[in-house]
C-alpha cells in the first residue's frame, strides 16, 4: 500500500568516505575470494577520504542500493592504467554489474586519454579470471 518505487538502473557515484560504510559491508561479502583479512569501517573511511589523483574509488549502485565497488588507479601513468579493485554483493553477482562496471572504467580510462586499462588479479581468483 505504501510502497516506495525505486528504480532499478545501474548507476556509479564516486565513493568518499560517507560512503565507507557500504564499502566495508560489501568487501567484507567478497573479502574471502580477494584474499584479505578485515579491513575496517575506520580503515575504508581513511581509504576513501585521501585525495589520491592517482586513484579513484566508486559505487556501483542499482536504483539507490549500493551494490559493487571499484577502484582505478594509475591514472598519473601515461600509457596504461588499473582497474586494481573490483567486487559485487554476494545477492547481486551474475547480474551483469560487474560487466557494467568494467565498460565504465574503460569509459573513463578512455576519456582521460588512456588506450589501455590493465586488471590486477590474485592468480587463485578463478571467479575474477574467468570474468575477465
Amino acid at each position: 500500500m505504501y510502497e516506495l518505487d525505486i528504480p532499478n538502473s545501474l548507476t556509479i557515484i564516486p565513493a568518499t568516505k560517507n560512503e565507507a560504510y557500504f564499502v566495508r559491508i560489501l568487501f567484507a561479502q567478497n573479502k574471502d575470494i580477494l584474499n584479505s583479512g578485515n579491513i575496517s569501517l575506520s580503515e575504508w573511511r581513511e581509504i576513501l577520504s585521501v585525495e589520491d589523483p592517482d586513484e579513484k574509488h566508486f559505487l556501483v549502485c542499482k536504483g539507490a542500493l549500493p551494490v559493487a565497488y571499484m577502484k582505478i588507479n594509475g591514472l598519473l601513468n601515461t600509457d596504461k592504467a588499473w582497474l586494481s579493485m573490483l567486487f559485487v554483493a554476494k545477492d547481486f553477482q551474475h547480474q551483469g554489474i560487474g560487466s557494467f562496471a568494467l565498460n565504465y572504467a574503460e569509459k573513463y580510462v578512455k576519456e582521460r586519454g588512456f588506450d589501455v586499462i590493465n586488471v590486477q588479479i590474485d592468480k587463485e581468483n578463478i571467479i575474477a579470471i574467468n570474468f575477465y
